[in-house]
C-alpha cells in the first residue's frame, strides 16, 4: 500500500515508517521537523517537510493517491496547551479538519488516527476500558477528542473510514524526553549523566508503560481491521515512578538517592486503561515486558551518549 505518515519524523512516528518499510509498503513522511529528527526519518521513506497547518493537501493527495494516512502530527505537551490553547487547536483541530477534508475528496481508504489514553480517561482506579466516558480537562486533551469526533463525522457523511488508538505512556528508542511517557527518557538521561532525578508525586504517581516495537505492531493492523472503531494500546499494569525508577537504576551504579518533590499541578495520580478489547478486535497484546523494553531503552541512550 502507499501510506502516508504525518508526524513521522518524531518517536512512534518514524519506528512506523520502520515497520511499514519493512512490509513492503511505499511510505511517505510529512513532518515540520518542530519536534521531529531528520535522523529518525527511514531512509526508504519519501520525506516532504511541511506544516499541517499549510500544507497544500488538497493538490497533494489528488496527485500522490494514498491508500492510507497514519496521523501522528500533533501537539502533545499538555502544560503548552494550557498556556496557548489557540495554538494547540491550530495543530491538533484545524490541521486534522484540512487533511480529512482533502482526504475525503481524494480516495483515501482509511485514516489511523493517533489518541491519547491518559488524557480521554482521567484518574482511573481499574485499567478503564473504551466505553469509560472522555473527561479531557486539558485543551490537548479536548483537541484529541474533537479530533476523534470530527473522524466519526467525515465517516458518516463523507465514508472515510477511520481506526483510532489510544496509546497509554509509549517509551523506548529515539524517546523524546518531552513527550507523553518522557519520564523513561528523562531518568535514561539523568542516569548516564549521574544527575539527581525528581521523582514527582513522591515516586506514588502510576502509569501504563507500552514499549514503542508494541505500539507499532498495533498501528501495522489497524491498516486494516478496526473499521470505524477506537481501541487502547495499553499493558493493563499500573507501574508508579519510583518503581520505574528502580528498575532503571540496575543498569547503573553510583547514583545519587532521587529528590521526591509534591505532585504537579494537573497530574494524574493513577493512570491505567485495558487492552481487551484490542485483542479480541485487533488480535494484538503487549508482548515486551518492561524490564526488556527498559533494558534496550537504556542501551539505546548509552549508546547514542557515546
Amino acid at each position: 500500500m502507499r501510506i502516508l505518515v504525518t508526524g513521522g519524523a518524531g518517536f512512534i512516528g518514524s519506528h512506523s515508517g520502520e515497520k511499514l518499510i519493512s512490509e513492503g509498503h511505499d511510505v511517505t513522511i510529512i513532518d515540520d521537523l518542530s519536534s521531529g529528527k531528520k535522523e529518525n526519518i527511514p531512509e526508504r521513506a519519501n520525506f516532504i517537510e511541511g506544516d499541517i497547518t499549510e500544507f497544500d493537501f488538497e493538490n497533494f493527495l489528488k496527485k500522490e493517491k494514498f491508500d492510507r494516512i497514519i496521523h501522528f502530527a500533533a501537539q502533545i505537551d499538555v502544560r503548552k496547551s494550557v498556556a496557548d490553547p489557540l495554538f494547540d487547536l491550530r495543530i491538533n483541530v484545524e490541521g486534522l479538519i484540512r487533511l480529512l477534508q482533502s482526504a475525503s475528496k481524494n480516495g483515501v481508504g482509511k485514516i489511523v488516527f493517533i489518541s491519547s489514553a491518559g488524557v480521554m480517561y482521567g484518574d482511573t482506579d481499574k485499567p478503564a476500558d473504551e466505553s469509560v466516558a472522555p473527561v479531557p480537562v486539558s485543551p490537548y486533551g479536548v483537541s484529541k477528542l474533537a479530533g476523534e469526533h470530527y473522524l466519526t463525522a467525515y465517516k458518516n457523511n463523507f465514508g472515510l473510514d477511520f481506526t483510532i488508538l489510544r496509546f497509554t505512556n509509549v517509551y523506548g528508542p529515539r524517546q523524546d524526553p518531552h513527550g507523553e511517557a518522557g519520564v523513561v527518557a528523562i531518568f535514561a538521561q539523568q542516569m548516564i549523566s549521574k544527575k539527581q532525578s525528581a521523582l514527582y508525586g513522591h515516586g506514588k504517581l502510576q502509569r501504563d508503560y507500552v514499549f514503542v516495537k508494541d505500539v507499532v505492531k498495533a498501528v501495522v493492523k489497524s491498516l486494516d481491521s478496526g473499521s470505524g472503531e477506537k481501541y487502547n494500546i495499553s499493558t493493563s499494569v499500573a507501574t508508579s515512578v519510583f518503581e520505574l525508577y528502580e528498575l532503571m537504576k540496575k543498569h547503573f551504579e553510583d547514583l545519587p538517592d532521587p529528590l521526591f518533590l509534591d505532585t504537579r499541578p494537573g497530574e494524574l495520580k493513577r493512570s491505567v486503561a485495558s487492552f481487551e478489547k484490542a485483542r479480541k478486535e485487533l488480535s494484538w497484546s503487549p508482548e515486551t515486558s518492561l524490564e526488556d523494553g527498559i533494558a534496550e531503552t537504556i542501551s539505546f541512550f548509552k549508546g547514542k551518549r557515546r
